[in-house]
């Protein structure tokens, strides 16, 4: 089994060539037609795969620890 990184969170938590499952750090549910077109708001999941990248690395800087 071998992992490759999710197009969302950049974490190695996806299963090569699973396309239907999602993403344990973020929540992305993996999509072939939003991951081809990142500004794709309609999909598997609710915004488009651009919106949510800002979201999570907002968040996590947000939390980050010093």
């Amino acid at each position: 089994m071998s992992f490759i990184p999710c197009p969302c969170c950049g974490e190695f938590s996806r299963i090569e060539g699973d396309l239907t499952g999602f993403c344990p750090v973020c929540g992305w549910k993996y999509d072939v037609n939003q991951e081809k077109d990142p500004s794709l708001e309609k999909g598997k999941n609710p915004t488009s795969l651009k919106k949510m990248q800002e979201i999570y690395f907002r968040h996590k800087l947000d939390r980050r620890l010093f």
